[in-house]
């Protein structure tokens, strides 16, 4: 049975040139591992079938790329990525980030390791506009940054005890509306088992947040973006007693290729299984959609069968406003909106979720 039941939440080309088939028979280790150093690193890789190539600039690792014949020293932050091949196959890409005589941070740091021309080739990399713009709209439509195209992105995760907690292959994503054509951009990061992990195993928004999560989006705070740059998260962390549920938050650094890229903001991503997390739903049963009528989830006959009820009978009528209690978590719902009128949030637009 489909659960009609609404629920109101604030919401603030990978193409790979080497088709080889992998082994898990083949590996590569790399020492020493990944993480915050003082001083240069002498990184050493090892293989025991196979010759070993690697790089330094993001791209993974082909026989075209430098073979590697003895320890090498790294003198600044970087991402080496190693492979080994063997008769014709190849084993899982390592990717381990040095990140050299860097600050000493007090929040969370984020790497990426990703192909370069992935993300800033002016044609059709991901951050770029390319040639497609299609409307004069500030919001720039059209251009490669609102493309829904995914990319194979590698990701570590560093604490603030500089322990790594994370690393693995990601879905990645660019996020957002009109922010994506501010010059640090937002994107999603997503786990499935077909990249080896199907979820982060660790409770990354503290004791209070979830003990495990699929889903992850760096945001570069939006509207807000270029001013405070925590809006958002500062004002769904003052509701957070109130009754309806919102993203937790915690500002991270953001390293792509070992070049720093900025402060983000390290949500949830709200999608079914953001509300299979913290409410007795199953997530097959959920009907999400977002701006009223995209369907992110599920259908939206119920959604638009409610707003004709809405319009159609007087809720002064005890019998209409029973069977809008019935569909609508009223003291949510009034939770909500006196936020949004506290706050002069005056920029939800299609950022709302049904």
């Amino acid at each position: 049975m489909r659960i009609t039941h609404i629920i109101l939440i604030i919401i603030g080309i990978g193409i790979s040139n080497d088709f080889l088939a992998q082994t898990p028979d083949l590996m590569v280790e790399m020492q020493p591992t990944s993480g915050k150093y003082d001083s240069d690193v002498l990184v050493s890789l090892y293989a025991p079938k196979g010759a070993i190539y690697y790089t330094l600039n993001g791209n993974e690792p082909t026989r075209r790329s430098i073979r590697y014949r003895g320890p090498f020293k790294i003198r600044k932050t970087t991402v080496v990525r190693a492979a080994a091949y063997r008769y014709g196959q190849k084993s899982q890409v390592l990717s381990q980030t040095y990140l050299i005589k860097e600050p000493t941070s007090s929040i969370p740091i984020v790497s990426l390791s990703v192909p370069p021309h992935q993300l800033f080739n002016p044609e059709y990399g991901l951050f770029t506009e390319g040639e497609n713009i299609t409307s004069t709209h500030p919001a720039k439509y059209g251009a490669n940054y609102w493309s829904r195209r995914k990319l194979t992105v590698n990701v570590e995760i560093f604490e603030i005890n500089e322990d790594k907690v994370f690393n693995g292959k990601t879905e990645f994503r660019v996020f957002g509306g009109v922010s994506r054509t501010f010059p640090q951009k937002s994107f999603s990061v997503s786990l499935d088992k077909n990249y080896g992990v199907s979820e982060f195993k660790y409770p990354l928004f503290g004791k209070s947040g979830p003990k495990k999560i699929k889903h992850l989006v760096f945001r570069n705070s939006g509207s807000d973006w270029g001013k405070s740059h925590f809006r958002d998260a500062y004002i769904t962390s003052l509701t957070r007693n109130l009754d309806y549920e919102s993203q937790r938050y915690r500002p991270v650094h953001i390293y792509i290729n070992g070049k720093y890229w900025g402060m983000y903001n390290m949500r949830e991503k709200v999608n079914r299984y953001f509300l299979d997390t913290y409410y007795d739903i199953d997530r097959d049963s959920i009907d999400l959609l977002e701006g009223r009528y995209l369907i992110k989830s599920g259908y939206r006959t119920e959604y638009l069968k409610l707003l004709r009820y809405l319009r159609n009978n007087d809720l002064s009528s005890e019998e209409h406003y029973a069977y809008i209690k019935s569909k609508i978590d009223v003291e949510s719902f009034t939770d909500f909106i006196i936020t949004q009128i506290f706050v002069n949030n005056r920029d939800a637009g299609g950022n709302v979720k049904y």
